[in-house]
């Protein structure tokens, strides 16, 4: 009797001891499925956060107001032939320079570029962030197509919307299409940085020329103008400068 009590209460210790094993090699399974599962939607969160900038649809631009660009070919506007070169240096993500598209340009060039007295040049000068030579490159590959002023416009009126998002290449190929531009000709301009040179001479002959910051102005090849200043300071300084040369 003793021993078969003694076999049932094994038999018994025997199968609790299974159940326990059954037990914790279920919670062992869900456990590991559970740490796979974050795992699984960790990678997919993480691959999100780094796609998500590229597929991301590019909003809150502002489409500039047309602008006059008199004579324009390619950086340049107006008469080759004019008394004055004014070479202006400067950066995209350079609130001076912003200022002075917005508040002198245009006037800058209906009174004097318009008129044959002026020839003015922009050139880049000075990397700020990777953004300024990606947009500086970007607006020669649109003077490709002859939008080399379109684009500037374009990439100024949004200056404010570049502090926070940038002027990545997707914002950037947006505001060509925009344009309208041949995007398989910009695109491929832009990926074989095929201005990037001629964006680093920009910076050297700036640099040569005695220029610290932008914008930056010179008269015929001499720094006149070291920062942006009111309209009737620009006004009087080209004035100046056409009287002295005889014009």
């Amino acid at each position: 009797m003793s021993d078969e009590k003694s076999t049932k209460t094994g038999s018994k210790k025997q199968e609790q001891y299974k159940a326990r094993q059954t037990r914790a090699k279920k919670a062992q399974r869900k456990k590991q499925l559970t740490n796979v599962t974050f795992i699984i939607l960790g990678s997919a969160l993480l691959v999100f956060v780094l796609l998500w900038p590229s597929i991301k649809p590019v909003t809150g631009l502002t489409t500039p107001i047309a602008r006059a660009h008199p004579m324009a070919d390619f950086n340049a506007v107006g008469d080759p032939n004019a008394p004055l070169v004014i070479e202006e240096y400067s950066d995209y993500l350079c609130v001076h320079c912003q200022g002075f598209f917005d508040e002198n340009e245009q006037q800058l060039f209906d009174e004097f570029v318009a008129t044959g007295k002026v020839y003015f040049v922009y050139n880049s000068f000075g990397y700020r962030t990777t953004d300024s030579g990606r947009a500086a490159e970007a607006t020669y590959c649109a003077g490709d197509q002859d939008n080399f002023w379109e684009m500037h416009d374009y990439i100024f009126t949004n200056y404010d919307f570049a502090q926070t998002n940038g002027f990545t290449a997707k914002v950037l190929a947006f505001m060509a299409e925009d344009l309208g531009m041949d995007m398989d000709e910009f695109n491929a301009c832009v990926e074989s940085e095929k201005y990037k040179d001629t964006v680093t001479q920009d910076q050297v002959d700036g640099i040569n020329a005695g220029i610290q910051g932008t914008p930056s102005f010179l008269f015929n090849g001499v720094l006149a103008i070291p920062g942006n200043d009111s309209y009737a300071n620009f006004q009087s300084a080209i004035n100046t400068a056409l009287a002295e040369l005889g014009k």
